[in-house]
């Protein structure tokens, strides 16, 4: 009896919590560096799903087949969804550190007395400033891993005020 595999000949009955750290950083990889171009062959058709290799395999989300026609004349359209590639950059992104959770603040000197006491007196501005820093830089994380399709939802509607950053 043959096991069952994914399109990416993975088991599906691993969880991913039992995937390593190394595994998951291979698939989102395989998201984020998803080329089209290594669905088709070198005369432009499309290569069987079977074929496919495993990281292109790994970024699709979905595939639908529709059928059209009657009699001998039914034609069969394929339609590749690729997973978006925007969250699975973010998480790169997060994983090298490129973005900050958290704002970090660190600050090495040797003061005097006075000094410590016109330090203490700004902290609480520079720690108000840090937060309200750190809310945009979410802010502007999440525009860009907001999916496409609210985006242009959003630019459809043109419901004032929210209208897409440029």
């Amino acid at each position: 009896m043959r096991a069952k595999t994914c399109i990416d000949g993975s088991n599906p009955s691993v969880s991913a919590s039992n995937m390593d750290t190394e595994e998951t950083l291979a698939r989102i990889a395989a998201v984020a560096c998803a080329d089209v171009r290594k669905l088709f062959d070198d005369s432009g058709e499309l290569i069987p799903i079977v074929d496919l290799d495993d990281q292109i395999a790994r970024a699709i989300e979905s595939v639908e087949v529709v059928r059209s026609g009657k009699g001998e004349q039914i034609q069969a359209t394929v339609q590749i969804k690729l997973a978006p590639r925007m969250p699975a950059l973010a998480l790169i992104a997060r994983h090298h550190r490129l973005v900050e959770d958290q704002p970090v603040v660190q600050i090495n000197a040797q003061l005097d007395p006075q000094d410590e006491i016109d330090l203490a007196r700004r902290i609480p501005f520079a720690l108000a400033k840090a937060v309200t820093l750190d809310a945009r830089a979410n802010a502007q994380m999440l525009e860009l891993t907001e999916p496409v399709a609210r985006r242009e939802a959003l630019i459809e509607q043109r419901v004032p005020g929210n209208e897409p950053p440029n």
